[in-house]
């Protein structure tokens, strides 16, 4: 089993799947299919296009919330 925290600055813009895009381009890392630093250069990019497939909602669970 895989725990990831993620934690985001969330603007009125922000996209709702964010958090599954990352997750999506993570597993391409777990598979081998791009390397870590790869990663940090999709999101540095900002291009949904570089990204992975997006992540399904099952076994995703929103932690908390910061006001």
């Amino acid at each position: 089993m895989l725990h990831l925290c993620v934690a985001l600055s969330s603007y009125k813009y922000t996209q709702l799947n964010m958090v599954r895009n990352i997750i999506g381009t993570v597993v391409k890392v777990g598979n081998g299919r791009i390397s870590p630093a790869e990663f940090a250069e999709i999101v540095q990019s900002r291009d949904r296009n570089k990204a992975g497939k997006t992540a399904p909602a099952a076994g995703l669970t929103l932690w908390q919330v910061y006001y």
